[in-house]
């Protein structure tokens, strides 16, 4: 869901610290009313985008809109103050397809070729946001092996698995399959709510000054943070192996 917000260009430049055609892109995890996702805001010409990633399940079972989630993002001390004064002159939502490899189709059959969000060619992936780039290289690969399927007589499966071909050769796949754990990984529970709260309540501890007891070192404050949180120890093993594999 995103809102278009309309600000003057002197007063984007001035909050985001551009110039010229100079541009800002902000990405959040969470910050969505307890709704498993992650929001954003980026600048254009003279209009923001602000906006937010829900995960349909999580939203599907309470209560809140999605245009209340925004408007609570948009009222964030964080946020408040770039989109102040702005005019909402656009409202759209849609749907994407983001669990990545887990849910993509089969690419081929007889006289059919899948190629883009319809084979869930996006990667939602924490640190990579990307889909056209996707969509892009597999229609192209998809033209190709339509082509060379022609030029055979041959528009089976079988003529027409070329396709798949070109796209396990390439980036397309190969990302996807390296990265193929990061949805799941950045939309669970743990990552979402837990985590934050542990790292959040670490980091402030270990600049707090609490004279005259003695500093309790770090390892201490991480594990009884952990505690605190309620993340398991297994749990937080797992997912920095998790986290490793895929982003190292």
């Amino acid at each position: 869901m995103k809102e278009t917000i309309a600000l003057p260009k002197e007063v984007i430049d001035e909050r985001f610290g551009v110039r010229d055609r100079e541009g800002v892109d902000i990405e959040i995890l969470g910050g969505t009313s307890g709704v498993n996702g992650g929001g954003f805001v980026y600048t254009n010409l003279d209009s923001l985008a602000v906006g937010v990633v829900l995960k349909l399940p999580k939203l599907g079972a309470q209560q809140l809109r999605p245009e209340e989630i925004i408007a609570n993002l948009k009222a964030h001390p964080a946020i408040a103050p770039l989109v102040e004064g702005g005019e909402v002159k656009e409202y759209s939502a849609h749907v994407i397809p983001e669990a990545g490899l887990s849910m993509m189709p089969k690419m081929t059959g007889d006289g059919l070729l899948i190629a883009g969000d319809a084979a869930a060619m996006c990667l939602a992936a924490g640190i990579w946001l990307e889909g056209v780039n996707f969509a892009m290289a597999s229609g192209m690969y998809a033209g190709e092996a339509a082509a060379e399927a022609l030029s055979k007589g041959d528009a089976s499966a079988e003529g027409l698995a070329g396709y798949e071909r070109r796209l396990n050769e390439t980036f397309v796949l190969r990302d996807h399959r390296k990265l193929r754990k990061a949805p799941s990984l950045v939309l669970s529970d743990r990552v979402q709510h837990l985590y934050p709260d542990m790292i959040a309540n670490t980091v402030e501890r270990m600049f707090r000054v609490d004279n005259p007891s003695p500093k309790p070192g770090l390892l201490r404050v991480m594990n009884e943070e952990r505690k605190r949180a309620g993340v398991k120890l297994r749990d937080l093993a797992r997912d920095t192996i998790d986290g490793l594999r895929t982003f190292g």
